[in-house]
């Protein structure tokens, strides 16, 4: 029994933390500023998180955390404003919320 759970915890800290799309955080389109103009400003929104095993894996954790809030606040779509790596906080996204489908 010790050694199954040690294994499990070297085991999840080798592999790292997944976020996962909720169903709504999957209709959450990404669009850019000119596809912006025409919709409605729901939120600013930064996001920043530390589950991954790597940079890349960082940020593609926040981005689905940031579909997640979206969908939750009621938006559709999000324009990445900046993304980026700071290795006090690992991967972090600004976005704007939108409403573009009526």
């Amino acid at each position: 029994m010790q050694y199954g759970l040690g294994f499990a915890l070297i085991l999840g800290l080798l592999t790292g933390c997944t976020s996962t799309l909720i169903s709504e955080g999957q209709a959450v389109k990404i669009i850019n500023a000119n596809m912006a103009i025409e919709c409605e400003f729901i939120a600013f929104m930064y996001e920043d998180i530390s589950r991954g095993r790597s940079a890349s894996h960082e940020n593609n954790n926040v981005m689905l955390d940031v579909r997640n809030k979206a969908a939750e606040m009621g938006a559709d779509s999000v324009e990445i404003v900046n993304t980026g790596f700071d290795i006090t906080v690992s991967g972090l996204v600004k976005v704007n919320a939108y409403k573009c489908d009526s």
